[in-house]
């Protein structure tokens, strides 16, 4: 989705043809590619514009943007239409199909596993049942936890972090129809930032079930959660009907937010993709 790949998108299907930057008037209309002018047959064909590549890519976001209203496997069809994603996804159960396997195959279920407490309790706190267990561990493992047989969370992150902007999205739109394109850009990043996420993950009790090996990120999530819990301590007591972001102002460690995200992503890839289940966690917890 690099504003290059969108860009040759949009000129291999010349889009820029069918954009219309005058506003509409039934007595200068004409077909694409053409104005109107004071000539014998009454049109003549309109010079080439300098498109720059953001102007090209706006386009193919547009369009995607056009789609909001529509469920989610029409929009998986325009952008496929667009050539954003290839030919076999053409819904998005299609992606919990491809990953079936290997969900099966690389993640043994409870009942062959058994949950350990440290399991128990993650499932508990973010109340949702992990048919896999090691999923959910894969959600909390960092990086820098030496010797652990699962891969860090960084792809579940990846994917989490996609869901979480599209689920905010469309809690927005819902919720605020009437706000322009800038005021629904501003608040959606509020929405998705570390600094709310990583508030969110301490509310949620998150920071004792990270798995990692560094002595630096603990100090630093323990301070962090020491002074995000006084600062809500103080909100609290002001008791105001509509509290403002106690969490604003302090820097948070990122990878608070990480895991947030990353249990998003784990929670989609246990439904298998089933977007109801996902956005069923998502309201419960956001």
């Amino acid at each position: 989705v690099s504003n290059r790949v969108l860009a040759g998108h949009s000129l291999r299907l010349t889009l820029w043809r069918y954009v219309c930057s005058d506003a509409f008037s039934t007595k200068t209309w004409a077909p694409p590619g053409y104005f109107v002018t004071d000539e014998e047959d009454g049109l003549s064909k309109a010079p080439s514009l300098p498109w720059s590549a953001k102007r090209l890519v706006d386009i193919v976001e547009a369009i995607l943007g056009s789609a909001t209203t529509y469920t989610i496997d029409q929009k998986l069809q325009v952008a496929s239409q667009l050539g954003l994603l290839p030919e076999e996804i053409s819904s998005f159960a299609a992606f919990g199909t491809a990953f079936q396997g290997k969900l099966d195959g690389y993640m043994p279920t409870a009942d062959m596993l058994g949950l350990s407490e440290f399991t128990k309790r993650l499932m508990e706190r973010i109340q949702f049942k992990f048919e896999h267990p090691l999923l959910a561990i894969h959600a909390v493992t960092r990086s820098s936890c030496m010797g652990f047989e699962l891969p860090s969370y960084e792809c579940l992150e990846t994917l989490g972090h996609a869901l979480l902007d599209f689920l905010v999205v469309e809690m927005l739109q819902k919720k605020y129809e009437f706000f322009e394109e800038g005021e629904l850009t501003i608040v959606k990043a509020n929405c998705v930032s570390n600094k709310t996420l990583a508030a969110l993950a301490v509310s949620l009790g998150l920071p004792e079930h990270m798995n990692h090996h560094s002595s630096s990120l603990s100090g630093a999530i323990a301070a962090y959660v020491d002074e995000v819990t006084v600062e809500r301590e103080k909100e609290l007591e002001l008791g105001r009907p509509i509290p403002p972001q106690y969490w604003w102002s302090l820097l948070p460690p990122k990878a608070l937010a990480d895991i947030v995200e990353s249990l998003l992503g784990a929670v989609l890839v246990e439904a298998r993709f089933n977007l109801d289940v996902a956005r069923a966690y998502f309201d419960r917890l956001y």
